[in-house]
């Protein structure tokens, strides 16, 4: 009986070990299933096709991964399990190992995952050059010479012969996605063969980082106060949000030949000085709408697109005393001093928009579309490629409709309705205020709207910097309206 205890104590120890130690080992990765449409036309992603040895440290988004890893050695036809490259008499014989930070994996394209490998962070062994440790992935291509027919020099040309081919599709992808890559024969191949325990007869052929560009230094013209000012978010490959410290949203949205930044905001700081940081294509700037908090910057530029109703919104928000008093009022935190903009004051020339007008950045379109309600010359920017709206003040959370030069609310309906149908053409929508909605929340916006308009909410008595009103609430929804500018 004593010898049994010992016995199932022995067992029960081993499996504690057991477990513990599987608890330490990478788990796969799943990837989202590949999007096989959309990206710039071929011409235009060889004309974009470059080597850079400058990245940012931010990791893939997953979906950018998947589709990266599609692009350089997925099953394009499934039927024949057949590649997005070629290799020699089909052999198939390349393995995609990813060096992230938290490990080595392998690409396993029918399964659409990656399989661990390695622990540890193993992104230094991918070259010997500085910066291969700053990209967050580096991409090693592997070859079983055990697949390849041929004596040793046969199969290392083979090898490398069939790994160029997929290092030049995560060329393309990159330039197609606005994504930094740089490939490199200069690799520790047997320290890297070791640390992912590579057979003998597989090769290390060469070794490909990817990521985001680096964005410019603080010698690029942005001075530190202003970068302690502006923070900007990804919200996709090519678009930001930049957090106007608080007060309102600005975005920035990046095409091949050139940027589109999305409002000017309180004009505080140096937002152009910031928007240098994330890109270097020439800049056209848009007012969504003619309040402080998003054309208050705009004597900072030569030139803003707007709709022809805002103009006269515009021109008050641009004055010196207006922006001051704006920036007093809604900012969080008052604006220090060396924090304000010391640039030249522009007489900015207006340029006018209405709907349908598109931005072309290259690659890259914005459909102005017409929104009265919050201001009478409202504008949303739909960019279909993305399936994002920038939606300015017209889909904020809580949206104010109180104001002496709001539309009626019954006009407003008509404006979140014919929005609505076109919500097939967009998945997210960006608010002047908040973070990113459904587009379900024009659901929620058009009940709460209703319900004013039928007298089923009454609503509060809502006070606020700008004047008072009334507020109604559907789900996320709140309504601040004025009882007597109902229709």
């Amino acid at each position: 009986m004593q010898r049994r205890l010992v016995t199932l104590a022995a067992l029960l120890t081993a499996l504690v070990i057991v477990g513990g130690a599987a608890a330490q080992e990478l788990a796969p990765i799943t990837l989202p299933l590949p999007q096989t449409d959309g990206g710039k036309p071929l011409m235009q992603a060889l004309k974009l096709r470059a080597t850079s040895r400058a990245f940012a440290p931010d990791p893939l988004p997953p979906q950018t991964l998947a589709n990266l890893l599609w692009a350089a050695w997925g099953i394009n036809r499934p039927a024949e399990g057949k590649r997005t490259a070629p290799s020699a008499r089909n052999w198939q014989e390349i393995e995609v190992v990813a060096l992230m930070e938290s490990g080595a994996f392998v690409y396993d394209a029918a399964a659409n995952l990656l399989r661990p490998l390695a622990r540890g962070d193993l992104r230094a062994l991918g070259g010997v050059q500085d910066f291969v440790k700053d990209a967050p992935l580096t991409l090693v291509l592997v070859a079983d010479g055990d697949k390849i027919q041929g004596d040793a020099a046969e199969k290392q040309a083979l090898a490398w012969t069939d790994a160029a081919f997929i290092s030049q599709n995560v060329y393309l992808f990159c330039a197609s996605e606005g994504l930094a890559t740089g490939v490199r024969l200069m690799v520790d191949r047997p320290a890297l063969a070791k640390a992912l325990k590579l057979r003998d007869g597989q090769i290390v052929a060469l070794a490909q980082s990817v990521g985001f560009p680096k964005k410019p230094s603080a010698a690029a013209g942005i001075s530190p106060e202003a970068a302690s000012w502006y923070t900007a978010t990804p919200v996709v490959q090519g678009v930001w949000r930049i957090d106007d410290h608080g007060a309102d949203n600005l975005y920035l949205v990046e095409g091949s030949q050139k940027a589109l930044l999305i409002d000017t905001g309180l004009g505080a700081a140096d937002i152009m000085g910031f928007v240098r940081t994330l890109t270097q294509r020439p800049v056209l700037v848009v007012n969504t709408h003619g309040h402080p908090d998003h054309a208050g910057g705009n004597h900072q530029f030569a030139e803003v697109h707007a709709s022809r109703a805002e103009f006269e919104l515009v021109r008050q928000s641009s004055g010196r005393e207006r922006r001051s008093a704006s920036a007093g009022a809604m900012s969080r935190t008052p604006v220090p001093e060396p924090l304000r903009y010391r640039g030249p004051e522009h007489d900015t020339v207006l340029v006018p928009v209405s709907g349908g007008f598109v931005f072309d950045l290259g690659g890259t379109q914005l459909e102005v579309i017409s929104v009265p309600g919050h201001t009478p010359g409202g504008v949303c920017l739909l960019d279909r490629g993305r399936r994002l709206l920038f939606t300015g003040d017209n889909d904020n959370t809580q949206e104010w409709m109180f104001l002496a030069h709001s539309t009626p609310l019954d006009r407003y309906l008509v404006t979140l309705t014919a929005l609505r149908e076109r919500s097939g053409e967009f998945d997210t929508l960006l608010p002047g205020h908040g973070p990113g909605l459904d587009r379900g929340f024009l659901d929620e916006q058009i009940q709460a709207v209703n319900e004013i308009l039928d007298g089923t909410c009454k609503g509060e008595p809502f006070k606020t910097f700008a004047g008072d009103g009334r507020i109604c609430r559907s789900g996320r929804a709140a309504i601040v309206f004025g009882p007597a500018r109902l229709r």
